[in-house]
């Protein structure tokens, strides 16, 4: 199942994908929710004085899901079994974000 995908602040799917737990490629439409759920962390980070936001988590039943901005115009999500501890979800959130960052500088 892939677990990684990185979105432009458009809504498109700019590498990764998600899919289902059924299988199904999901990344599109994830694209642009990852889209919206980063302006809006951008926008209560800000109204709430709290500074530049690094990260959200939502652990659900099967799958937690971590959220992070890699460059100001993109945002990526990593997602996990919820048997794996959570600090490992955050690594490979953050290991992908900088990654994301190093290629997207050599293809801009």
């Amino acid at each position: 199942m892939n677990r990684l995908l990185l979105a432009s602040a458009d809504g498109l799917r700019l590498g990764g994908g998600l899919a289902s737990t059924a299988g199904e490629d999901v990344s599109e439409v994830a694209a642009a929710l990852v889209s919206g759920a980063t302006r809006e962390a951008t926008r209560a980070a800000k109204l709430l004085d709290l500074g530049e936001w690094r990260h959200v988590t939502v652990e659900c039943g099967e799958l937690s899901f971590c959220l992070v901005q890699p460059t100001s115009d993109t945002g990526l999500i990593a997602a996990m079994d919820t048997a794996l501890p959570v600090g490992q979800l955050h690594f490979l959130a953050e290991r992908a974000s900088k990654a994301a960052t190093s290629w997207l500088e050599r293809v801009r």
